[in-house]
């Protein structure tokens, strides 16, 4: 839950303050436009893809849900870091297949991890856990941005967090292990 709160909140965070970053280094809102529709569009194909080949035997969903979070840190950080347009470009274009593979996953990892009887608890407890990550993440990343005038440690934030969300996703086997154990135990 923790993991899709942070990604979530990175996902409608991170766009709006895109423009606003980009005009802090001197870009124009034409550019920022042409980097969030090339991040759309790279969403778009993603999940596509990513849905067609959730079905197939060889297809890992956790790894593939983790291998798009590293995309979303990754493409945040060198984001934050370039000036230069081809390569804030490509971060955009990195960070819509990062956002696409994850939100494509996302039910599917919850269905597989959690099964089919807890989706709808895991949905209301996700979506509670959403609304208060709106509270506290994007605000956060306002607040640092204001606080040391840098949009580049605000977006540094985001890729924290996404890190974050991939070191939970680290730990899934582990806590799969002792669900395990315990549930041994109790039949004992």
């Amino acid at each position: 839950v923790i993991s899709g709160v942070f990604i979530q909140n990175i996902r409608v965070s991170f766009p709006m303050m895109v423009p606003f970053a980009l005009q802090s280094e001197g870009h124009s809102l034409e550019t920022a436009a042409w980097c969030l529709s090339m991040s759309a569009v790279t969403d778009c194909i993603m999940k596509i893809f990513i849905s067609a080949m959730s079905d197939r035997s060889w297809f890992n969903k956790r790894i593939f849900y983790m291998g798009g979070t590293l995309l979303i840190s990754l493409s945040i950080s060198v984001f934050s870091l370039v000036s230069s347009l081809f390569w804030l470009k490509l971060a955009m274009v990195i960070y819509g297949m990062g956002i696409g593979t994850v939100m494509s996953l996302f039910n599917l990892v919850m269905i597989e991890y959690l099964g089919h009887e807890n989706l709808s608890r895991i949905v209301g407890a996700t979506c509670l856990a959403n609304a208060v990550g709106a509270f506290t993440i994007g605000p956060t990343a306002g607040w640092i941005r204001d606080s040391y005038n840098s949009y580049s440690l605000s977006l540094q934030f985001f890729a924290a967090i996404s890190i974050c969300s991939f070191l939970l996703w680290t730990l899934m086997p582990m806590a799969q292990r002792l669900e395990k154990r315990k549930q041994e135990l109790r039949k004992d």
